[in-house]
C-alpha cells in the first residue's frame, strides 16, 4: 500500500486513470532525491518503435540499490514487453489495445516469473473499456495472484475527475481496499483527495509558478490507525520533460 503508482501520460484522445489523480505532486515528490532515496530513470527510442528502457533507485547504503531494465515493442494494436528487476525477477507483458462500440478496449496479460527462492510463476489479466466520460480497468488472477483489482472513472465535467476503486482477495474472500477519489487539473493547478478505507484520506496540491517552477504539497492523514504526515516539494524544468 505505501508504493505510489505513476502512471505514463495519457495518448491524445485517451482519459487518464484512477491513479492519476494528484499525479503532478506525487511525481515532484518521488522522483529525485526524498528522503534519503534517489531515483533515475532513461527511455531511449528506435524508428522502428522499439524502446529500452531502465532505471535506478536506492538509500544511500551499498546494499540497498534496486534497479532494473525493459524492452517494449509495439506492432499494430499489439505490443509486448520483457523486464529483468535487480531483485531476481522477470515481467513480460503481452497486450492489445483497438476501437470498438464506440470507446476504446485494452486487454493485457502480465506474468512475473520470481527467481530469487526457487521459480515461482504469476499471472494476470488487465482489462479495460473507456468510452467518455466513463472508464473501467479490472485485474483478473489467473495464476497464483490472490487479488482481483479494479476501478471506474468517471469526467463529469472538464478538467474534474470522480472515481471508486477496489481490491478483493480472492484466497480469503475479504475487500482489503475500498476507495473513493475526487480530483481537479488543468494543466497549471492540480488538486487530488481520497478517501480509503473510510479511514484514510490523502490530499495533494500541485501548482506551477511561471514556466519553469512548480510547487508541490502531499498530504497523509490516517486518523487513529498512524500519525499525520506531510510533505512539501518543488521542481526546476530546464526543458520540456527535463
Amino acid at each position: 500500500n505505501n508504493v505510489e503508482i505513476l502512471p505514463p501520460t495519457p495518448e491524445e484522445g485517451e482519459m487518464p486513470t484512477y491513479f492519476h489523480v494528484g499525479l503532478l505532486a506525487k511525481m515532484c515528490l518521488v522522483h529525485g532525491y526524498t528522503i534519503g532515496r534517489w531515483k533515475l530513470q532513461s527511455t531511449s527510442k528506435t524508428e522502428q518503435d522499439f524502446y529500452l528502457s531502465s532505471f535506478g533507485e536506492g538509500y544511500p547504503t551499498l546494499n540497498s540499490v534496486y534497479g532494473g531494465l525493459e524492452a517494449y515493442k509495439e506492432q499494430g494494436i499489439f505490443h509486448g514487453s520483457l523486464a529483468w528487476l535487480s531483485d531476481g525477477d522477470w515481467l513480460s507483458d503481452l497486450g492489445a489495445r483497438g476501437n470498438g462500440l464506440g470507446g476504446i478496449w485494452s486487454a493485457v496479460l502480465k506474468s512475473v516469473v520470481s527467481t530469487s527462492e526457487g521459480c515461482d510463476y504469476q499471472c494476470k489479466l488487465k482489462c479495460g473499456f473507456e468510452r467518455r466520460p466513463g472508464k473501467v480497468e479490472l485485474y483478473v488472477p489467473i495464476y497464483k495472484e490472490p487479488l482481483l483489482m479494479g476501478y471506474i472513472l468517471v469526467e463529469p465535467a472538464d478538467h474534474i475527475l470522480l472515481g471508486y476503486r477496489t481490491v478483493f482477495n480472492v484466497q480469503d474472500k475479504d475487500f482489503i481496499m475500498n476507495a473513493f477519489c475526487a480530483g481537479y487539473n488543468n494543466d497549471s493547478t492540480e488538486v487530488g483527495l481520497k478517501l480509503e478505507n473510510f479511514e484514510t484520506v490523502r490530499g495533494s496540491i500541485f501548482q506551477r509558478i511561471g514556466e519553469k517552477w512548480a510547487l508541490a504539497l502531499k498530504a497523509n492523514l490516517y486518523g487513529n490507525v498512524t500519525p499525520k504526515s506531510i510533505t512539501v516539494g518543488g521542481q526546476y524544468e530546464w526543458e520540456p520533460g527535463t
